[in-house]
């Protein structure tokens, strides 16, 4: 089980879960879920090719809905097998699976289901 933690406090044995390539972007910000990744908008050809960039993160301060801010594209590579747990990792149980503790199984290589959050299309369809 992995989740996001704050590896200076020495509670947490902390290990790479990711190799992180960058790219400095710019983005839409058209939703805000609950429990889950603000999406953003870009364009199709913003998306740096070859790769699975597949994860805007702003600079600064989060956007307000419908603004543009700059950021990173990031590519995840995992490193290694786990089962990352974005929110409420302390409630997860060994007896259950990875999918019935709301988490998403990740095989080491390219990871592009844990943190998606653009879009090429605005989610109303215009």
């Amino acid at each position: 089980m992995a989740t996001h933690v704050d590896c200076s406090d020495r509670r947490f044995d902390c290990k790479v879960g990711w190799k992180i390539d960058a790219v400095p972007s710019r983005a839409k910000l058209v939703l805000q879920p609950m429990h889950d990744h603000p999406v953003f908008l870009l364009r199709r050809p913003d998306i740096p090719q070859p790769g699975s960039h597949a994860h805007f993160h702003w600079n600064g301060a989060m956007p307000m809905l419908n603004q543009s801010a700059n950021g990173y594209l990031l590519e995840l590579t995992a490193v290694n097998s786990f089962c990352f747990i974005h929110h409420d990792a302390n409630l997860a149980t060994s007896a259950w699976s990875c999918r019935d503790n709301k988490g998403v199984a990740v095989e080491r290589g390219v990871d592009i289901a844990t943190h998606l959050n653009i879009v090429t299309n605005e989610p109303n369809g215009m």
